[in-house]
């Protein structure tokens, strides 16, 4: 399980750093991830879509009894987040048994809410590249979820 108190290089989708790409994350291991999520929720999962530019994560909708919730992966490194699709200002939310999940029976990652509303840090973007640091100057993020699940360009 990859622990998360500084964001790891290439994380951004943006390297420049010389020393290769970043990781990727296989958009169906994602997939098969939230299905047996989404069965262990008793639900279902009623979208999928794998990142495609310039959004750098992976993203699926389940459903359970009405209630609906999007999870979100980073392409290059196995972090998840949670996000009530139904919201007009997209804000992380907890799942507790979704979390649990994920953090117990996969290798993902999922990111607690108080991390993902944090503001960034100069210790947090400490490991990233001058490129991904040039980009997160330029389009200001407010907190560090903005930076993980970016759709920059």
């Amino acid at each position: 399980m990859l622990i998360v108190d500084r964001l790891p290089r290439g994380v951004t989708g943006f390297d420049g750093s010389g020393k290769g790409p970043p990781p990727e994350v296989a958009a169906h291991e994602f997939k098969a991830a939230c299905q047996a999520a989404a069965r262990a929720w008793g639900g279902t999962v009623c979208s999928f879509q794998g990142s495609a530019y310039p959004f750098n994560y992976h993203g699926a909708v389940l459903e359970r009894e009405g209630t609906r919730l999007s999870v979100l992966c980073n392409t290059h490194y196995p972090l998840v987040a949670f996000m009530d699709p139904a919201d007009p200002a997209p804000r992380y939310v907890d799942a507790p048994e979704l979390h649990r999940f994920f953090r117990e029976q996969t290798e993902f990652t999922p990111l607690d809410t108080e991390f993902l509303r944090a503001n960034p840090t100069r210790e947090h973007l400490r490991d990233l590249g001058p490129t991904e640091l040039q980009q997160i100057d330029y389009w200001r993020p407010e907190n560090l979820g903005e930076i993980i699940f970016n759709g920059w360009d």
